[in-house]
């Protein structure tokens, strides 16, 4: 083993120290050469050596308690067969390099807890595979990928305490596997999609709370789980006469879709008074102009 402060696992990974020119140990089955080089068939990353064909889980989570202060190498995109990636719970900064793209096989990406900023590269709609994303407090902006719907074997979403903005993708509902959502302390906006509701009842978490997300909310949806949205900046179309009996409570767009009791109390109703006051009455006006005359 090395003696890298980052050391966590990794399977196929080689822990190897670099040896030097003066060392005549040196042999091919090591991952540098006695210049100091690397060794075609491996990448090196925050100063550990790993095996490009052989690597299939790379575990640095909290970094055996040394925490990564750098940044994501692209040249994490060589690990080609890595099938979980868990750099959770470290300090990590900079952005997600478009590099992740390459990662084909992988099913686990788990980012969460660091300092990680720009947004989601699109290129993760390239990881087909994947079963769970995990990016949660971070200071990640920009939209949601809509790419991450044509994952049909996503089962974890968690996006929550970062800066997204944009919509809820569109087409979430795609995504039947699903039982897992986490969206809340973010900056979402405009109407959450009404494909939601396709998967809503095989959620076992599902959570909106604090963002910018516009009435009205799909039927399915209750109360509780909107929770606090700020709608100040929402453009909502409806009635906003107070008096009439589809007032809207969040409308602030007036549409002229305005309706009204008749005099039965029922909205948008045909009934009206006959001359005598009663509702539904037949009384009419005669020629002479009396209420129920001849």
């Amino acid at each position: 083993y090395s003696n890298n402060p980052y050391w966590g696992w990794a399977i196929g990974a080689s822990y190897i120290t670099p040896c030097t020119t003066s060392d005549c140990g040196c042999t091919d089955d090591q991952a540098y050469n006695c210049d100091g080089s690397i060794l075609d068939g491996y990448v090196e990353l925050w100063n550990q050596v790993y095996h490009i064909e052989t690597t299939t889980e790379l575990n640095l989570l909290n970094a055996n308690l040394y925490l990564i202060s750098e940044t994501i190498p692209p040249e994490i995109g060589e690990l080609i067969n890595l099938v979980s990636l868990n750099l959770g719970h470290n300090q990590l900064t900079g952005s997600i390099p478009s590099e992740i793209g390459n990662l084909v096989q992988l099913e686990v990406l788990n980012l969460y807890v660091n300092e990680l900023t720009g947004s989601i590269p699109t290129e993760i709609e390239n990881l087909v595979n994947l079963i769970s994303i995990d990016v949660y407090e971070n200071n990640l902006t920009g939209e949601i990928p809509e790419g991450i719907t044509n994952m049909p074997n996503m089962l974890r979403l968690q996006f929550d305490n970062n800066q997204f903005t944009g919509s809820i993708p569109e087409n979430i509902g795609n995504l039947t596997n699903m039982n897992r959502l986490y969206l809340h302390n973010n900056q979402l906006s405009e109407n959450v999609p009404e494909s939601l509701c396709n998967i809503y009842s095989n959620l076992i978490v599902f959570t909106m709370y604090n963002n910018n997300l516009c009435p009205p909310y799909p039927d399915c949806i209750s109360e509780d789980v909107v929770g606090n949205q700020d709608i100040t900046n929402c453009i909502i179309p409806g009635c906003t006469d107070e008096g009439a009996c589809n007032y809207n409570v969040f409308a602030n767009q007036e549409d002229g879709s305005c309706l009204y009791n008749d005099c039965a109390g029922e909205c948008d109703g045909n009934a009206v008074e006959d001359c005598e006051g009663i509702c539904g009455g037949d009384s009419t006006i005669d020629e002479c102009g009396i209420c129920g005359g001849d």
